[in-house]
């Protein structure tokens, strides 16, 4: 694991800041190569080594959430060795949650989805209620609005692609019915639209020569919150491979780290920023990934589609 790999891997999960995740799930090699200043079979080679390792399982392509009003928030909670099972069983059988990522020190985030304020706080109750302790942050995580209104089509062809962003035009055209032109023209008008978004599927513990890490940023208010941005991404530059921004009160960034000593100079050179109030790196264990269960909450209904197109 080098640099060449951290910044092959954030071309591919990272969108345009503030955007969470890829917008683009159609992103080329030959694009990412010519970013980067690589030739783009080194580009194919690292990323299959990523998948043979079996560290990326596959990537997944969901509908940009605030097309249906459904929200994502992520809460971070300490437990006790007795709560663990207990966590782990709750979060993999509620339909609202989308991941599960514990971390070695007693520590995991869940990421839920919602639709209203009362969901919200009755999830965030029953979290810490399972492991008896309150939670140690909380937050939103921010998307783009998305302004197009998606047909039945245009939905059908995101469900084709869903566990497969790259499958070829004629493919998703065949499976539909639809010619490959009218796939293509429709699948860059969503992507245009920032209708969707690339979610990998990752096995953290099959990271070979690195530690995924989470890095938990607390600002404190004072400064441009866009400038102390700016340079935790920049001194983080070797190990960043996804932003995620956007939150008034929190910064969370996803890190490749190839020494275990390194955690104690990143948050120290974190903290060392204006407008930096705390920061908490946590290295990754296990994850559980549950995508399928807020699947359908992701992706807009029929109703919403309707409601889109009906006039103010």
């Amino acid at each position: 694991m080098d640099r060449t790999d951290v910044l092959i891997f954030r071309s591919l999960w990272q969108g345009d800041l503030p955007e969470p995740f890829s917008m683009n799930p159609r992103r080329s090699f030959r694009e990412i190569s010519r970013k980067l200043g690589v030739d783009e079979l080194t580009v194919r080679n690292r990323i299959q080594k990523l998948q043979h390792g079996g560290f990326v399982r596959g990537w997944r392509v969901f509908a940009n959430p605030t097309l249906s009003g459904v929200r994502i928030f992520q809460i971070l909670v300490g437990y006790q060795l007795a709560s663990r099972e207990k966590l782990i069983r709750w979060s993999t059988a509620s339909p609202n949650v989308i991941a599960l990522v514990e971390h070695f020190d007693g520590s995991a985030w869940v990421v839920c989805a919602y639709e209203n304020s009362r969901t919200r706080s009755r999830l965030i109750r029953a979290i810490e209620g399972l492991v008896g302790a309150k939670s140690l942050a909380v937050f939103d995580i921010w998307f783009p609005q998305c302004e197009l209104k998606p047909s039945s089509t245009d939905i059908e062809i995101i469900s084709s692609i869903s566990r497969g962003p790259r499958k070829p035009y004629s493919e998703v055209a065949g499976e539909l019915g639809l010619s490959s032109r009218t796939v293509r023209r429709r699948i860059s008008r969503l992507i245009e639209g920032k209708a969707v978004f690339n979610v990998p599927s990752l096995e953290s513990s099959a990271l070979e020569g690195a530690l995924m890490v989470d890095l938990l940023v607390q600002y404190s208010g004072t400064g441009d919150q866009n400038k102390t941005n700016e340079e935790i991404v920049s001194r983080l530059d070797s190990y960043l491979v996804r932003t995620q921004v956007g939150n008034r009160a929190y910064g969370f960034f996803n890190l490749f780290v190839t020494k275990l000593s390194s955690l104690r100079e990143i948050v120290s050179a974190v903290t060392s920023i204006r407008g930096v109030k705390d920061a908490r790196a946590d290295v990754v264990q296990n994850s559980w990934e549950m995508l399928d269960h807020v699947y359908g909450k992701a992706r807009p209904s029929s109703a919403s589609i309707k409601a889109l197109r009906s006039p103010a």
